[in-house]
C-alpha cells in the first residue's frame, strides 16, 4: 500500500469504481482505533474476531479455504486471489494465526509514553513510538544459549522495521494538513519523528512473539536523527547544504554541512541486509518532501533567482514546486529547495545501521549511488584468487523507466572479523544493466552486461570534435570536474546516478523494485546466514516489476521515446518501446526477471536474463491480464 502523499509513478490498480482507503481517509475524521471499528464490515468482524476493545487486531484465525488450492511440497494450503476491491483483512492459510507484533504509535523505547487516543501525541513522543506504515524488515536472532548451542536462537533478537510514509489524515487527527487546514512546524515535526526505522528487541514464549519494551537496544531513527555520510561522495560541495538546529518549534540555520553529515533517513522502502548483521534501509520517494516557499505578503526580502524553476537535475528525480502534499517545504525551511537547493542531495541513499549498537549513528553510503532505492539484496561467491568469498549487493530504482544496479565491493568479505567489514561499503563498483536482443547461453534467455559507472566509463554520446569517438563520463558537463580529480568525478556520477545511468545507455526498466537470490535447502548452513554461492549452488537473481502504464506508449515527441542521455528527461516521464527484459506494453500488472551471472561470480560483468511472466486471459475481469505463472 503506498500514502496519500506517494508520488504519482504509482498507479492505483483497483478498477472497480469503488472509493480507495485514500478518499475513505481524506473524508473520514478516524483515529486508529476508531479506523478500524467503523470500516471493518460485520462479515469480517466476525471472520477476523480477534478485534478487541481497543480496536487492535489481536490474532486472526484462519478462515476456510476451498480444498486443491495448495501446491505440491510448499506444506500448506495457499491464499485464493482476493477479489474484493477494499477489504481490510488479514488472510492466513488454514492452520496458522496471524497476531499484531507492534501497530504505529506502541511505545518501544524505555520510559516511552503510551499511546493517546485521538493521536494527540506529540512529535516528542511519536518519536518514541512506533513509527507508520511499514515496509521491508529484518530480524537479526541473537546467540541461542540452550543446549550449549552456538548458532543463532529462532526466538529472540531484534527486528529492524521499516517506515515508508505517513497518512497525515490520521496522523494528525480530523484536521489533517490538506487546505485549507494550516500547516505548522508541529505537523512537520510528528511526522518526520514518525518516519524512519524502528529497532525492536522480540523474543517468543509459549508460542507467542512479544516486544520488550525496556530493551537498552531500542531505538527509532526518524527523519531528524543524525547520520553520517561515507564513500566516495562524502564531503563533495554537492552534499554541503545549509545546516540546522532542529527544535519543536522552528529550524534555525547554522551555517552549511561539511558533506559528510546529514539529518534523518526518508521514505524507507525495501531493505536489505549484510553479511556482518547490520541493516540497510533503502531511500526511496525522498522528493516527495521538499517543495518551494512561497513568498510571505509583504516580505521583503528578495526571494533566490526564478525559485519556481526546479532545475533539470532535480527534475529527473521527480523534484516539484508543490511536493506530494506533505507541505513540510512551508514551515520547514529545511525542505525548501528555492532557500536550500542542495538538501535533496543527501536523500536516495542505502543507509547502514547497526542494531546491536546504537550508539553508532546511521550511515548513508554513497558508493552504493543516489536514486530512489527499492532493495539491497546481499549475493556471496567464491574468489578464486583468495579464500574470502566476493560480494555484491542487487538494487532497484522504484520508478517507471528506472535502471536496474549492481554494487560490487572491492575487498572480500571477512566472516571471521566483524569489525574488518566496517566500511566494505565504501570501496567498490557501482554497474547500471543494459539488456540485449542477443540470445543467451540457455533457451529463452537474452543477453546483459553490467556497464561500470566510473569516470572513464563511455557514454553513448558523441564527440562532437570526433565523430567516431564517444564521450567519456568524466567530460559530460554535470559530471566534469574543476580539478580534474577522478574522486570529485565520480562522487559527481554517485550524486547523479540516473543521469550517469541515462549516459551510458541503461536499460530503461517498468518499475524495477524487490530483488532476491534463489535459495537452497543446505544442512550445514547457519540459519539467517547469506549462502555462498558455488557451481553446486546456481546464482540466480529475481527482481520484481510493479508495472509501467507508459511502456509501449507512442510518443508524439520521438525524443520522448527514451531517457535521453544528457539526464534532461524528468522522472517518469518517457514512453519506452518493448524489450527483451520489458515485454509487455501498457504494462498495469508488472513482471519477475530472472538472472545467471557469467560463471556463477558476483564480478561478472555479464549474464543470461529471462522475463518470466505469461499473458492471462481470464473471464473475470479481476483477474485478467494478471501474471499467470513464472
Amino acid at each position: 500500500m503506498k500514502g496519500s502523499h506517494h508520488p504519482p509513478n504509482d498507479l492505483s490498480l483497483n478498477p472497480s469504481a469503488n472509493p480507495s482507503i485514500r478518499d475513505v481517509l481524506a473524508h473520514t475524521a478516524l483515529s486508529r482505533r476508531t479506523f478500524l471499528q467503523s470500516t471493518v464490515s460485520a462479515p469480517v468482524l466476525a471472520s477476523l474476531g480477534g478485534l478487541t476493545m481497543k480496536g487492535i487486531l489481536a490474532s486472526v484465525d484462519a478462515a476456510p479455504i476451498p480444498p486443491g488450492n495448495g501446491f505440491a511440497g510448499i506444506g500448506f494450503e495457499s491464499i485464493p486471489p482476493n477479489l474484493v476491491p477494499l477489504d481490510d483483512a488479514v488472510a492466513v492459510p488454514p492452520g496458522y494465526q496471524a497476531e499484531i507484533l507492534a501497530a504505529w504509535g506502541d511505545p518501544i523505547l524505555p520510559n516511552a509514553p503510551p499511546w493517546i487516543e485521538e493521536a494527540t501525541q506529540d512529535a516528542a513522543a511519536q518519536a518514541a513510538q512506533f513509527g507508520m506504515h511499514n515496509d521491508g524488515m529484518h530480524f537479526f536472532p541473537f546467540p541461542d544459549p540452550s543446549s550449549g548451542n552456538p548458532g543463532p536462537s529462532s526466538e529472540h533478537g531484534l527486528l529492524c522495521v521499516n517506515h515508508e510514509y505517513t497518512q497525515e489524515e490520521i496522523l494528525h487527527g480530523p484536521e489533517g494538513n490538506r487546505d485549507p487546514a494550516p500547516m505548522t512546524v508541529a505537523k512537520a515535526r510528528k511526522s518526520q519523528a514518525a518516519h524512519g526505522v524502528s529497532v525492536l528487541e522480540i523474543r517468543r514464549a509459549d508460542g507467542r512473539w512479544a516486544v520488550l519494551r525496556e530493551s537498552p537496544l531500542a531505538r527509532r531513527i526518524t527523519g531528524n536523527t543524525p547520520a553520517r555520510i561515507s564513500g566516495p561522495a562524502a564531503g563533495h560541495a554537492l552534499l554541503q547544504s545549509r545546516r540546522f538546529e532542529i527544535t519543536p518549534e522552528a529550524s534555525i540555520a547554522h551555517g552549511f554541512h561539511d558533506g559528510r553529515s546529514a539529518l534523518g533517513t526518508l521514505n524507507n522502502c525495501a531493505h536489505g541486509h549484510t553479511p556482518w548483521g547490520t541493516f540497510l534501509t533503502c531511500e526511496e520517494n525522498w522528493n516527495s518532501y521538499f517543495g518551494v516557499r512561497a513568498a510571505e505578503p509583504g516580505a521583503t526580502d528578495t526571494p533566490p533567482p526564478d525559485p519556481a524553476d526546479i532545475p533539470p537535475h532535480h527534475r529527473r528525480y521527480g523534484l516539484n514546486r508543490n511536493g506530494s502534499g506533505y507541505r513540510w517545504h512551508e514551515v520547514d525551511p529545511r525542505f525548501d529547495l528555492g532557500s536550500n537547493p542542495l538538501e535533496p542531495h543527501l536523500f536516495g541513499w542505502v543507509v547502514e545501521i547497526d542494531p546491536l549498537d546504537p550508539s553508532k549513528p546511521p550511515v548513508k553510503r554513497t558508493a552504493l549511488g543516489r536514486f530512489k532505492h527499492e532493495s539491497a539484496q546481499p549475493a556471496l561467491t567464491p574468489d578464486p584468487s583468495g579464500s574470502h568469498p566476493r560480494l555484491a549487493f542487487y538494487m532497484g530504482d522504484d520508478e517507471r523507466n528506472e535502471y536496474l544496479y549492481k554494487f560490487v565491493c572491492h575487498r572480500p568479505f571477512n566472516p571471521a572479523n566483524r569489525a574488518a567489514n566496517a566500511d566494505l561499503l565504501d570501496d567498490g563498483t557501482l554497474y547500471v544493466a543494459s539488456f540485449t536482443p542477443q540470445p543467451g547461453h540457455r533457451p529463452g534467455s537474452f543477453r546483459g552486461a553490467w556497464i561500470p559507472l566510473l569516470p572513464d566509463t563511455d557514454s553513448v554520446l558523441d564527440d562532437p570534435k570526433d565523430p567516431g569517438r564517444k564521450r567519456k563520463l568524466r567530460e559530460l558537463d554535470l559530471f566534469r570536474s574543476p580539478s580534474g580529480e577522478d574522486r570529485d568525478v565520480l562522487a559527481r556520477i554517485l550524486i547523479h546516478t540516473r543521469q550517469a545511468g541515462d549516459a551510458v545507455g541503461a536499460t530503461m526498466m517498468d518499475r524495477p523494485e524487490w530483488t532476491a537470490l534463489r535459495t537452497y535447502f543446505d544442512p550445514d548452513l547457519t540459519p539467517g546466514a547469506v549462502p555462498i554461492y558455488s557451481a553446486r549452488r546456481p546464482l540466480e537473481i529475481y527482481c520484481s516489476l510493479t508495472n509501467n502504464d507508459l511502456r509501449g506508449a507512442i510518443a508524439e515527441d520521438p525524443a520522448r521515446s527514451f531517457n535521453q542521455p544528457d539526464g534532461s528527461t524528468p522522472a517518469g516521464s518517457a514512453r519506452p518501446p518493448v524489450d527483451p527484459a520489458n515485454p509487455r506494453p501498457h504494462n498495469l500488472f508488472g513482471h519477475i526477471l530472472r538472472w545467471r551471472e557469467d560463471g556463477n561470480d558476483v564480478t561478472a560483468t555479464g549474464f543470461d536474463l529471462r522475463a518470466l511472466w505469461r499473458q492471462r486471459h481470464h473471464p473475470d475481469p479481476r483477474r485478467h491480464r494478471s501474471l499467470a505463472c513464472l
